[in-house]
């Protein structure tokens, strides 16, 4: 049996430039079929834990503000803003934006890491972002362990929106990979950079394959879900107590995860209600990757009663 043009062209992992571009002019979507951005959040639409569409202060690094990126930001003080509703080649979407408010050698930058990595190692990958800075540095770097490598993509530091990317073969014995996106050095770490600089990006693509082919849309309810696996934000509404008690401590019914979480995550309840005979209580949280059960300890204070509580659910790399 032959195969067909079409199945091979699927089956193959590396195109030109010119075989996308045709492909594109004679309608064949094979070279750019299929669930192939690994970056999650790329369009910048999920932000569980919380607005910032103002200017939002960072104070530290691995700080997770929009899903799926954690902050960066040594040296400096910074703000990260959350832009709704942006133009970016000609199309809108939101960006975020990182802005440098003081003067040092430092860097201010995002990062995402990857958590399946069998299918990167020994492949071509090609990272890419529109981007918008005026600073020299501004930059997408894909750093990976094992291999011990960075690659580099640098804006003109012009002020305009430009796309920037680039390919590198991954090693097959890469342990962890990570796009780190903002003002810094090639090798992550310290720049130059000036109050007032600033870096904003959209479209953050990484994909297997030699080139950046467009940026791929996911829904708003699926891109939540990808993201709901590493972090969740739950509100319980009332809920009863069950009947197991023991030793002063009342365990409530389980609840769901929205999606099955990638490793037992930490639990921290962030607020709490429900008391309707104004009795006081604390509590502890904990579970699996499915479910959290919610233990409030203050005696016999707490029976008969509704409870309400915000959870968040953390099992981010």
């Amino acid at each position: 049996m032959s195969t067909s043009r079409t199945r091979e062209k699927a089956d193959k992992v590396t195109f030109t430039q010119a075989e996308v571009t045709s492909a594109v002019t004679a309608g064949d979507t094979a070279a750019r079929a299929g669930r192939k951005n690994l970056i999650l959040n790329g369009s910048m639409q999920i932000s569980q834990r919380g607005a910032y569409t103002s200017a939002t202060g960072l104070t530290s690094s691995w700080t997770y503000h929009l899903d799926r990126f954690k902050t960066r930001i040594n040296n400096i003080s910074g703000n990260l803003t959350h832009k709704v509703d942006q133009t970016v080649n000609g199309k809108l979407t939101d960006t975020v934006r990182l802005d440098a408010t003081s003067t040092a050698s430092g860097y201010i930058n995002l990062l995402q890491q990857f958590e399946d990595l069998q299918k990167l190692k020994g492949q071509p990958v090609t990272f890419s972002a529109w981007v918008k800075s005026n600073n020299t540095n501004a930059k997408l770097v894909l750093h990976r362990d094992g291999s011990n490598a960075q690659t580099a993509t640098t804006h003109t530091g012009g002020g305009g929106w430009e796309l920037l990317t680039a390919t590198v073969t991954l090693a097959t014995n890469i342990t962890t990979v990570g796009l780190y996106c903002g003002i810094l050095a090639n090798a992550t770490g310290n720049v130059s950079i000036t109050n007032g600089d600033y870096f904003e990006m959209a479209f953050v693509q990484l994909e297997l394959g030699s080139v950046a082919t467009d940026f791929e849309h996911r829904s708003y309810g699926e891109e939540l879900a990808l993201c709901q696996r590493y972090f969740e934000v739950i509100d319980s509404g009332e809920i009863p107590e069950n009947d197991y008690y023991y030793s002063s401590r009342r365990y409530l019914n389980p609840i769901q995860y929205s999606v099955t979480k990638r490793a037992t995550p930490a639990v921290t309840v962030t607020s709490q209600g429900g008391w309707p005979n104004g009795s006081g209580g604390t509590y502890s949280a904990g579970g699996n990757t499915t479910r959290v059960s919610i233990t409030a300890i203050s005696g016999n204070a707490l029976n008969n009663q509704l409870h309400s509580y915000t959870l968040h659910i953390d099992a981010e790399l």
